[in-house]
């Protein structure tokens, strides 16, 4: 199986990245259930308006909490994060601890893993973690129903929430504190309703210490990119992906300056697409050295995977090298791969 490139952390593709730690091949053990132990995608819930979440990194805080990645027997790797928020903007996420598929004891993680999350922490709270995009997107593309009563998460109560994803793309579960819709956990379902990435919090501690914090920064200068003015720190002007799925839009597009850490790679067109809450990333970089895959008579090898629900596609065409990240199925990350050329 393919590993994604170093560029994909680098490239806000982070979402990537930690599904694709190299992990224990153990196949022992038993599949999960979802959050809050039921599978809310198959529970009858009352129909309710689009919520209103808040979320972690909007809050003076620190929190733990577990990261669950499926793989396709239905069992998790595990990850144990530590997550520091001041409100105004500064986050650090630290891993602490480290289980393989289907392993019961935690393991202290290993130096590659520690540096991942070091480098891409910003990433993984801004584009891993759940985040709601427009009401009109999330009206659209989802249809919202809640299960009655409450469940505890890290001791508070929690507001159990669905969202149908009406393409069939893959369903979603919440999990938000009835007192203030802070959302404390979520499940994500692959099309055929088996869970593919899950996040819980164990524990919140809303007086926290940062006294010896080191909080995140980038781990290569970026900036929004703006038509025209920065197409020559790209060396290209960027293709428009002529497919998107239904539903989607244009969230955001990015120039990272990354060649400065690329060897044989330029700066990085990194755009942004959603439907409320699957994120597709589409970034394009141009060659200067040596291409990395096969290239012959102007088409290219592409390359790709899924690990957890989150698919890669990445090829290079003649001066060119483009990748396409998403939570999506493959084929649909295929067909938005090829229309680009």
């Amino acid at each position: 199986m393919m590993r994604p490139s170093l560029v994909l952390g680098l490239s806000l593709c982070a979402l990537a990245l930690v599904a694709c730690e190299p992990g224990s091949q153990n196949q022992s053990g038993t599949q999960e259930a979802s959050v809050g132990g039921q599978n809310l995608a198959a529970a009858v819930g009352v129909a309710i308006s689009i919520p209103q979440f808040q979320y972690p990194e909007q809050f003076d805080l620190q929190s733990s909490r577990e990261l669950h990645i499926f793989n396709s027997l239905g069992l998790a790797e595990r990850f144990e994060e530590n997550l520091h928020s001041d409100g105004t903007g500064q986050i650090a996420l630290l891993v602490e601890n480290y289980a393989g598929a289907g392993l019961p004891n935690w393991s202290a993680p290993s130096a590659q893993l520690l540096g991942s999350y070091y480098d891409r922490q910003s990433y993984l709270v801004k584009y891993r973690d759940l985040h709601l995009g427009s009401k009109a997107s999330l009206h659209r593309n989802f249809r919202w129903s809640e299960q009655p009563g409450v469940v505890l998460v890290a001791g508070i109560n929690c507001r159990r929430i669905h969202a149908h994803s009406v393409e069939g793309l893959g369903d979603f579960d919440f999990l938000a504190a009835v007192s203030n819709n802070l959302l404390l956990g979520w499940t994500a379902f692959d099309p055929l309703g088996h869970p593919t990435m899950k996040l819980e919090t164990t524990a919140v501690n809303f007086a926290p210490n940062h006294s010896n914090v080191l909080w995140a920064s980038p781990a290569v200068a970026e900036h929004p990119y703006v038509d025209g003015n920065d197409e020559p720190k790209l060396g290209f002007p960027p293709i428009e992906p002529q497919y998107l799925p239904p539903g989607f839009y244009l969230l955001e597009k990015r120039l990272l300056l990354a060649n400065a850490v690329l060897a044989g790679l330029g700066n990085i067109h990194a755009a942004l697409y959603s439907d409320g809450i699957h994120l597709l990333f589409v970034a394009q970089q141009k060659i200067v050295g040596t291409p990395g895959l096969s290239i012959i008579s102007g088409s290219s090898l592409a390359m790709f995977a899924t690990v957890g629900g989150i698919g890669v596609v990445e090829g290079d065409f003649p001066g060119l090298r483009a990748y396409v990240v998403g939570q999506l199925p493959m084929e649909e990350l295929q067909t938005i791969y090829g229309s680009l050329f």
